[in-house]
């Protein structure tokens, strides 16, 4: 990942190269129980196997993604010392 945009405090951009291709946008905000952050992540695997096997393998990718999503969601509010209010 390379940071391509940052605005401190709201926003942070940040490119991905290797295995995977593509944008990734960080935006934090206020909310009423406290700071919020939506990620946004539009990416493409560069492996000729990930993306010849995607068609069959889709639902066990996608279940391994929100497994490894919610994972690192829960590092980063126990490493930032915060509650996870959220996860969708």
């Amino acid at each position: 990942m390379r940071i391509t945009r940052s605005e401190p405090p709201h926003l942070l951009e940040a490119q991905a190269v290797g295995e995977l291709e593509g944008t990734g946008v960080y935006r934090l905000f206020s909310s009423p129980l406290g700071t919020a952050i939506l990620y946004s992540w539009d990416v493409s695997t560069t492996r000729v196997w990930m993306n010849r096997v995607a068609p069959v393998a889709r639902p066990a990718l996608a279940w391994n993604h929100d497994i490894v999503m919610r994972q690192g969601a829960h590092g980063l509010a126990k490493e930032l010392g915060a509650k996870l209010i959220a996860f969708g």
